[in-house]
């Protein structure tokens, strides 16, 4: 892994989110659900990830 970790690629989830079929309240929750695994993944994986020396 290298660089640092921006994200989900949101443009490519919402489709098949659509596909999901859900409804207004369905969408949202999994919306949510997946914008709190997202931050957790990223904060494991800036955590984890090589430190860059000062100089």
């Amino acid at each position: 892994m290298g660089g640092t970790p921006y994200g989900l690629r949101w443009e490519a989830i919402y489709p098949l989110m659509d596909r999901q079929g859900l409804d207004a309240d369905g969408w949202d929750d999994l919306h949510e659900a997946l914008m709190a695994m997202e931050q957790e993944a990223i904060a494991t994986m800036r955590e984890f990830a090589p430190k860059q020396d000062g100089g």
